[in-house]
């Protein structure tokens, strides 16, 4: 059947991509000491990019998207738009960003050390990001300053393709002192727009 498993492991970094049925990974690795894994169960997406030393990316999904990036912009952290999914991303043995996600909508995040947020996220409140970061897409301008790299891969690297839920109609945010019940809905009706993290 159908599935697609793309490892690169770059300048000493090492990947390691999984794909089954109708499922598709991709796991980037950039430099020595840094490592990439990414599994795709059936009908889903897993994207992993670690671009530091010591930085660990790992993803996994099943009837959907999961995205777990080290790098720099936008889509950098852990993204899981799946039916059941889990992306994470370390420093060293420190979680900086993790998530699961099941029914897409019910998602268990957390941030650096911070606690633990149990949310149901808001599904009219999606944007496209890029799984890979800035600095991948970097490394291809260097390396195509010195040998030709075909116009396909800069667009494939510059694409947004992961689909995030931005905001919650409801968390419960696992305070040590006291659990907080939290929402981003009249935040959201005015336009503005939840600082990841938070």
């Amino acid at each position: 059947m159908l599935s697609l498993g793309v490892a690169a492991g770059l300048l000493g970094g090492k990947a390691s991509a999984n794909a089954t049925v109708l499922g598709a990974s991709v796991a980037v690795a950039t430099v020595t000491g840094a490592r990439a894994e990414a599994t795709a169960l059936p009908a889903a997406l897993a994207f992993s990019t670690a671009d530091a030393r010591g930085r660990t990316t790992t993803t996994t999904a099943f009837g959907g998207v999961t995205s777990a990036s080290s790098g720099k912009g936008p889509g950098n952290g852990a993204i899981c738009t799946a039916a059941f999914g889990t992306a994470e991303v370390r420093s060293g043995n420190s979680v900086t960003d993790s998530c699961t996600s099941v029914g897409f909508l019910f998602q268990r995040t957390q941030h650096d050390d911070g606690p633990i947020a149990l949310s149901v996220k808001n599904p009219l409140d999606v944007s496209l990001v890029n799984p890979f970061g800035e600095s991948l897409g970097d490394l291809v301008g260097v390396v195509g300053s010195v040998v030709d790299v075909p116009d396909a891969v800069h667009d494939l690297l510059g694409a947004r393709m992961v689909p995030r839920l931005n905001s919650d109609v409801v968390r419960v945010v696992m305070d040590p002192a006291r659990p907080r019940l939290e929402t981003d809905i009249p935040a959201w009706l005015r336009g503005e727009t939840r600082p990841k993290g938070r």
